[in-house]
């Protein structure tokens, strides 16, 4: 699971970094969204200078400082469960691996652009990318494995996060 928290990891933030190429590449800011399954799902270029989904707008330095912030307590999290030498549940693994490459995403686009670029639409939902998706699926995996899994087995069973007794 080492190696593939890693990958999967990196394998979120090409996919991010491919698709922002795709839209800042194909499809201007300001372009009136495009049907991807109408209805549905279009694709919408713009640029948030704020969080996920259009939260804490003009968050400025203090919001790239926090993703730095991010990175560092998940890779260190991520060292610690390592150093255990016992199995990581797979979901405590995924629940990291995909905010850790979600997170470097964004930053990227922080750094490179100033803002980072947004382009799936829903229609009822503030524009998002890959990254925004990688981060939450990964927070609720997290939550899912601390309030279903970790708590659950027996003091002597628990191997898979530091602290354990």
């Amino acid at each position: 699971m080492r190696t593939g928290f890693w990958l999967l990891a990196f394998g979120v933030l090409a996919l991010d970094q491919v698709t922002k190429q795709g839209v800042l590449r194909w499809l201007p800011e300001h372009h009136p969204p495009v049907p991807v399954l109408p209805g549905i799902l279009y694709f919408t270029h713009i640029r948030n200078s704020g969080t996920a989904f259009g939260l804490l707008p003009d968050g400025g330095a203090g919001l790239t400082v926090m993703a730095v912030a991010a990175i560092l307590c998940i890779v260190a999290y991520w060292r610690a469960v390592q150093r255990r030498r016992r199995p990581v549940h797979p979901l405590l693994a995924t629940g990291l691996a995909l905010p850790l490459g979600g997170a470097v995403g964004n930053l990227v686009d922080r750094i490179f652009l100033g803002q980072v670029v947004d382009f799936i639409d829903l229609r009822f939902w503030p524009v998002f990318n890959v990254a925004d998706t990688a981060i939450t699926v990964g927070a609720v995996l997290v939550g899912s494995y601390f309030f279903f899994i970790h708590d659950r087995v027996p003091a002597h069973e628990k191997r898979y996060a530091p602290g354990d007794g």
